[in-house]
């Protein structure tokens, strides 16, 4: 009886571990729907996110992370790093969107190098929710993700 108690105890407090995440995206702001997947994963009880890294990707990332920065000031999450990624696509560059622009017609969706809310990739404009006094993490996200997730001997 007192290994059954044991093994069901045990059973649950694993059933009760948080899931940790690392959260990787483009978090355009204020309010968009990039960053209500945030609050749902921030405030879920079941979740544990270890960070917020982010990328260019509708707004350059300096502006995202401005963004992403404010928001979990408003929230009281401030804990939560966020930590900057690649400023530019890895793949593709304005010049090749727009040689193919030329060639077949408009992209329907560029991104921060859209027309729509061009601006220099390190200038951050004026945030409709305010500036953040939050700082984002002193690490690029690529460093960031392998020291959050390489194993130590500790963890066997």
């Amino acid at each position: 009886m007192a290994i059954a108690c044991l093994l069901l105890a045990n059973s649950l407090g694993w059933a009760q571990q948080r899931r940790k995440v690392i959260i990787n995206q483009d978090c355009s702001g204020p309010g968009g729907s990039n960053m209500q997947t945030l609050l749902l994963l921030i405030q879920s009880p079941e979740v544990e996110v270890l960070g917020i890294t982010v990328v260019s990707g509708n707004q350059w990332r300096d502006e995202e992370v401005a963004h992403t920065l404010r928001l979990l000031e408003i929230i009281g999450r401030t804990d939560i790093p966020v930590v900057p990624g690649a400023v530019f696509p890895l793949v593709r560059r304005h010049e090749e969107t727009q040689l193919w622009q030329r060639r077949y017609g408009k992209v329907a969706f560029g991104g921060a190098w859209d027309e729509r809310w061009w601006h220099e990739a390190f200038v951050i404009p004026a945030l409709p929710e305010g500036r953040p006094v939050t700082k984002p993490l002193d690490e690029d996200a690529a460093h960031f993700l392998i020291h959050k997730v390489r194993p130590t001997i500790l963890s066997f």
